[in-house]
């Protein structure tokens, strides 16, 4: 669990349950989201030049994340409903 979070033994042995099931949750989100990654790693070199453009684009979006931006309505709308 320290990978993901910065938390020791102690914190984890004093969490509530909820809690945990809460971040065990997402550290299975993450660890899914990795695995995804590196299957797309791995088929880069096999890809279209169309597909290897569409996957270099949504990780570069992924890591250099907006600052300061500024949503309207319905960039959330978009967000929530539309899966961004």
């Amino acid at each position: 669990m320290s990978r993901f979070f910065s938390i020791n033994a102690r914190e984890v042995e004093e969490m509530p349950f909820y809690k945990m099931v809460e971040m065990t949750s997402a550290m299975e989100a993450i660890q899914s989201q990795e695995i995804l990654i590196k299957l797309n790693i791995a088929d880069y070199p096999h890809l279209k030049e169309e597909s290897r453009a569409k996957f270099h684009k949504s990780v570069a979006k992924k890591a250099f994340i907006e600052k300061e931006k500024v949503y309207s309505f319905e960039d959330i709308e978009k967000i929530f409903f539309n899966g961004g």
